[in-house]
């Protein structure tokens, strides 16, 4: 009997052990990652933090435009319009990107066309909406100085006279 006994404790004890590997290889690689990340420079660690705004804005704009491509093919029905939060949302993390803001302002065109023609019932500004988002933006306008000064003089009240 008692060796019985032995016999039983001593393989509740070896179930009960730690397994053969570390147990803790989670921690480890948390530790290494940690390691990694404080051996960046604080100019790549934005970089990387840039880089992964830019994927999310990417995933964003692919979304609108699908939704925009759908609404498209069912035009001029009534479709639900993207919501300005996801656009601003859009709009904060590609601010340094001029090609992702012309592509996120061509949606946004297309999409008032959408809503105009679902209102309207009117093919044609389907077809604006369509062209709206294939087309190319226009050039930007060249930046004037002065009327900016006298823009920002009109709305703060310094000056009488408008622009």
């Amino acid at each position: 009997m008692r060796r019985l006994v032995l016999v039983a404790a001593s393989m509740m004890l070896a179930s009960c052990a730690a397994p053969q590997s570390d147990g803790g290889l989670w921690a480890r690689q948390g530790l290494q990652q940690e390691l990694v990340l404080s051996r960046l420079t604080d100019a790549q660690r934005a970089a990387a933090a840039h880089e992964f705004e830019l994927l999310l804005a990417d995933q964003a704009l692919n979304q609108e435009q699908a939704r925009i491509e759908a609404a498209l093919e069912q035009c001029p029905r009534q479709q639900q319009p993207a919501s300005d939060q996801t656009r601003d949302s859009i709009r904060g993390r590609i601010a340094d990107d001029s090609a992702r803001q012309a592509r996120l302002a061509q949606q946004a065109q297309a999409d008032a066309w959408l809503q105009r023609a679902a209102a309207s019932g009117s093919a044609e500004e389907c077809q604006q909406a369509k062209l709206a988002l294939t087309a190319p933006p226009p050039p930007p306008e060249p930046f004037d100085p002065a009327a900016q000064t006298q823009l920002v003089e009109h709305a703060l009240g310094w000056a009488d006279t408008a622009p």
